[in-house]
């Protein structure tokens, strides 16, 4: 039987078998659905499903902190680096607050960074914090965060990016050390330092330097030799700085005026 239609939709028809007191007999019949839309729907099941499952496999092949908490800071979603950093399991982490694994000073710190991107809806990089693990040892992490919105545009949490930064930190810590220690020794000793460019202009200085010779500091720094020695002091000056330069050795005893 030829059946025509003004408007042709492809449909997905169930035939139903009837028997008649006449006979047997045929009923074309069933619901019927547009399969052209349903399998627009079912590729775009698909590749939503697709699309979460390369989500999650790179949050867990990756080092770094991913999580998601709510407006209150509680968190909502994470990634495993989340446990293993801070110690605690995912059923204990889900639903905690930053004040649970935070100093009162760091939770304040994160509470005013977070209040900051919720007002700007601007994210913020690289803002390092302190952080306590389940065992007590403190570790300092960095953290890049930004505003989640849902579908509306309304703001409903925080997310961010975050990784263990403590043995930096404790190397530049220690830096810091020396350097103040080392400009503490500069500055109690009573001949003059100085450390100059390769074009002989003062780029550091202590304080004795600057009594030898009348000068303020801002008047000093990056100063030439030729503007506190005359033209003969200025040429001996370039040639011992010019052999130290070559030969790499030290100059011992060394008298300019």
């Amino acid at each position: 039987m030829d059946l025509n239609f003004k408007n042709k939709k492809v449909i997905n028809v169930t035939k139903e078998y009837f028997e008649t007191e006449d006979g047997k007999s045929y009923f074309f019949g069933g619901m019927g659905h547009d399969l052209e839309e349903l399998l627009c729907r079912n590729l775009e099941k698909n590749a939503l499903v697709e699309s979460k499952e390369k989500y999650q496999t790179l949050l867990e092949s990756i080092e770094e902190v991913y999580f998601e908490v709510d407006l209150k800071g509680n968190f909502t979603f994470f990634n495993d680096s989340l446990p293993k950093i801070l110690g605690y399991s995912k059923d204990e982490l889900i639903g905690m607050n930053n004040r649970n694994y935070m100093s009162p000073e760091s939770s304040k710190e994160i509470f005013v960074l977070f209040e900051e991107i919720y007002k700007t809806g601007k994210p913020v990089r690289k803002y390092g914090y302190e952080v306590i693990k389940k065992d007590g040892t403190h570790r300092f992490h960095q953290l890049t965060a930004s505003l989640m919105r849902d579908k509306n545009g309304n703001p409903i949490g925080f997310c961010g990016i975050g990784h263990d930064i403590t043995e930096r930190k404790q190397i530049e810590d220690m830096h810091q050390k020396n350097e103040e220690k080392y400009r503490m020794i500069l500055e109690n000793i009573k001949e003059g330092y100085f450390e100059v460019d390769i074009a002989g202009n003062f780029t550091f200085f202590n304080d004795q330097m600057c009594q030898i010779l009348g000068y303020s500091r801002d008047e000093m720094m990056g100063m030439n030799s030729r503007h506190y020695t005359d033209k003969e002091n200025s040429q001996k000056l370039y040639k011992a700085f010019n052999n130290v330069y070559k030969t790499e050795e030290s100059t011992k005893g060394f008298d300019w005026e």
